[in-house]
C-alpha cells in the first residue's frame, strides 16, 4: 500500500449509509416449489423455537 493511503471514493465514503432491511410477512401465491415450501416451513419452525426459548 502507498504511504498516502487509499482514495476516499474507493473506501465507499461517497455512498450513503444503508438502512437495515425489514423482514416482511411472506405472502404465498400457491405456486411455490416444494423446495421453497420446505424452506418457509423450516424458517417458521426456527422462529417458533426462538419464541418458546424467550418465553
Amino acid at each position: 500500500m502507498s504511504r498516502r493511503g487509499l482514495h476516499p471514493l474507493l473506501m465507499g465514503l461517497d455512498k450513503p449509509k444503508r438502512e437495515p432491511i425489514e423482514k416482511k410477512q411472506v405472502e404465498l401465491s400457491g405456486y411455490e416449489s416444494a423446495q421453497r415450501k420446505r424452506f418457509l416451513r423450516s424458517e417458521a419452525e426456527a422462529e417458533e423455537s426462538e419464541q418458546s426459548k424467550a418465553a
